[in-house]
């Protein structure tokens, strides 16, 4: 179960085990302390209130080949260990959940053959891709073009996990992970307008729109929430700054946008469960004085970034669009820094 074992069992379950991984075969082998939750019955009798359950799960053929904790093979051995330690532990009937299958180039089998028939069926201009459950080029730039169609640039998220709205912010701020802020608008819905119910994101848009209303963003309209090209989804430099000096005073906003990498564990219903580590993409926090913000880039904006900082007391907020690569939207950034702060009468 490597270092997945102690997701999928009680906090505080004692286990020793050992993992060995050649080519495409895994394994893990080992004993995990059960409490069997008769310690009334065992003092009576002078017995123990643990037994051991010794275990060995070996896989192969495995097209997943990874050494990290997270590969295919060690995630499933950590559902078996679970199934096994709650069916000892219990003395009864356990369901076994759906495992979760991340699919990528290499995989094999049915779930690759229904998302080649689904990409084939879904996207805009059909790829007519072969149906043949293969998981190759041919179905990686298929799925990448789903991606960029429905605009869901991934933060990593597979459909069905579950975190909070907390940790969500992060997954949206640090790698601009579009799809969590549809996540968000779909959960929070009406909420926002002050309603139990609602029209989830429409309701959620409508907000947007009221507020940058409010703040006096008088040149901005959103059609979305995630900034993809879109008619009549319109702002300007002015605007963003507007919007990130009033997000800056939030103490929880300026402290997700400050971190430069943040990492949590997400599940779902079955009970499975992983790591997720997300890095913000502002490349300026790697310099002294840069407090945060967030990057963006598409093809109609270009490379974007809004940034703040603070050198000698002066805090000032930069906004760069159109910038015609990732590295230029940095030097003009600090450009601008450096020029504000003169103008603020800061030295440089």
């Amino acid at each position: 179960m490597r270092q997945t074992s102690n997701y999928y069992l009680p906090t505080g379950t004692r286990i020793a085990h050992k993992t060995g991984y050649v080519d495409d075969i895994r394994t893990d082998a080992g004993m995990v302390e059960l409490d069997t939750g008769l310690g009334e019955r065992n003092n009576r009798l002078g017995e123990s209130d643990t037994s051991v359950l010794l275990y060995c799960v070996m896989t192969h053929d495995n097209v997943d080949r990874g050494s990290s904790s997270q590969n295919d093979a060690d995630l499933m051995i950590g559902e078996i260990g679970r199934i096994a330690y709650q069916a000892f532990r219990n003395r009864g009937p356990v369901v076994a959940p759906g495992l979760v299958q991340t699919l990528r180039t290499g995989s094999r089998g049915d779930w690759v053959d229904g998302l080649q028939r689904t990409l084939n069926g879904r996207l805009q201009s059909s790829p007519n891709m072969s149906v043949d459950g293969a998981f190759g080029p041919d179905t990686d730039s298929s799925v990448r073009r789903f991606q960029t169609e429905n605009s869901l640039p991934s933060s990593g998220l597979v459909a069905g996990e579950q975190l909070s709205v907390g940790q969500m912010l992060s997954g949206l701020m640090l790698p601009s992970g579009n799809e969590a802020s549809v996540a968000l608008a779909e959960h929070l819905g009406g909420r926002v307008l002050g309603e139990d119910r609602g029209e989830g994101t429409p309701d959620f848009i409508a907000a947007m729109n009221t507020t940058g209303t409010q703040l006096g963003m008088l040149q901005t309209t959103y059609e979305n929430t995630h900034g993809w090209t879109s008619k009549g989804h319109l702002t300007t430099a002015a605007d963003f700054a507007i919007l990130a000096k009033a997000a800056m005073q939030l103490p929880h906003f300026r402290e997700i946008v400050g971190t430069a990498r943040f990492e949590c564990r997400v599940g779902c219903e079955s009970g499975y469960q992983r790591d997720v580590t997300w890095k913000n993409t502002n490349r300026l926090l790697g310099y002294e004085g840069f407090t945060g913000i967030t990057t963006g880039t598409t093809n109609t904006a270009g490379c974007c970034l809004v940034a703040s900082g603070t050198h000698d007391g002066q805090e000032l907020i930069v906004v760069v669009l159109g910038s015609t690569s990732s590295d230029a939207r940095y030097i003009d950034a600090r450009n601008l820094f450096r020029y504000g702060w003169s103008k603020l009468g800061s030295s440089d």
